[in-house]
């Protein structure tokens, strides 16, 4: 799977086009993207930023308590280095060359495009049909809603949507997996049994989350990667992750009216 590969909720009754409102794919109006004569300024910020993302990278590991810390600060430290180094052995004007590839020059060498400069992604696909319960040709990176009559579908009325099997179901499975892994309860089922067999190797990952209450909401709430509505796109990777996903259904979904479309979108990140 490739991993630039993301799931986008489309909150709205024209969600083709809500959704290219956010698409590389979209083409706007020319417009300038680079003056020329800006080439020096531009490389002078990009130098100070990379310099400072550097030497923070290289204070973080200078502060690490742990091996393990030091070991994971020392490769993004490393990284950081790689990057500095590449765009150091790069002038102003060849800097210029790599930021506006892709654009046309003008008489003055100004850079032009017609690129989307809203884009967050490309290549969105939503598989708006409906399909039977007794149906597995899902899409490939994303869940269809469950609907109220035992159909699913990728674009549905929020009414439609059976949102007690799809968002916060099968919690008592999740709490289970937290009494046995984190709280050393011995297994007495079948299905306890194999949660601990499944989590032996992962249990450094219910370190995460304050308590079983965060872990269940975390694994069983129903939300997306990104959302696109008329007036915004918002993606989780601005936020705290955990926030992100178990406030989704309050933040995005609670207070909309049944009449309201919703649609699931795959896409691809830039």
């Amino acid at each position: 799977m490739d991993s630039k590969f993301r799931t986008l909720l489309v909150i709205g009754n024209n969600p083709d086009e809500i959704a290219a409102k956010y698409s590389m794919d979209t083409k706007v109006e020319p417009y300038l993207k680079y003056r020329f004569d800006d080439k020096d300024k531009v490389y002078e910020a990009r130098k100070r930023f990379l310099s400072e993302c550097y030497r923070k990278a290289d204070e973080d590991w200078n502060s690490a308590t742990t091996d393990e810390d030091r070991e994971a600060k020392d490769k993004l430290r490393a990284r950081w280095h790689m990057v500095y180094t590449t765009f150091a052995n790069l002038d102003s004007f060849e800097y210029y060359q790599v930021i506006s590839k892709g654009c046309w020059y003008d008489d003055n060498g100004d850079a032009w495009t017609d690129e989307n400069p809203n884009a967050h992604y490309k290549y969105q696909k939503c598989y708006d049909y409906r399909i039977k319960a007794d149906q597995t040709d899902e899409a490939p990176f994303s869940n269809p809603f469950i609907l109220k009559d035992g159909t699913k579908a990728y674009t549905a009325r929020v009414g439609e949507i059976d949102w007690d099997r799809v968002h916060m179901a099968n919690t008592e499975l999740y709490y289970s997996a937290w009494k046995v892994c984190v709280e050393g309860k011995e297994p007495e089922t079948d299905e306890e049994r194999m949660i601990q067999n499944s989590f032996s190797n992962r249990k450094e990952y219910f370190s995460n989350f304050k308590d079983a209450d965060q872990y269940v909401a975390h694994s069983c709430a129903f939300w997306t990667y990104g959302v696109a509505t008329e007036k915004e796109y918002l993606s989780g990777d601005k936020e705290d992750s955990i926030k992100w996903t178990t406030g989704f259904y309050d933040r995005f979904i609670k207070q909309l009216d049944g009449e309201t479309v919703l649609s699931i979108y795959e896409i691809k990140l830039l």
